[in-house]
């Protein structure tokens, strides 16, 4: 993700990344943090938050699904950011 060279190469690395993410993972969440489609850095943005603000509330036993998308999520939207002001 850090070679990404654009916002629109993040957004497909996130987009990846979503889309490897098992099923059974995403059963653990709540419907509203079911991933819609990401099309543009303000969507990425706005998922980010969104998750990190669930991990932050989620019981340990949800950590093994929400620290990796958390993680990745926030990296993503700041990388993101990062290429907004280029």
């Amino acid at each position: 993700m850090r070679a990404a060279a654009s916002q629109r190469e993040v957004i497909a690395v996130a987009q990846d990344f979503l889309a490897g993410v098992p099923a059974r993972h995403f059963n653990k969440l709540p419907p509203h943090l079911l991933p819609a489609r990401i099309t543009s850095a303000e969507d990425l943005s706005s998922y980010a938050v969104e998750v990190v603000r669930f991990h932050c509330e989620a019981s340990v036993e949800l950590h093994e699904v929400t620290l990796p998308l958390s993680s990745f999520l926030s990296a993503a939207a700041m990388q993101a950011a990062k290429l907004a002001h280029r």
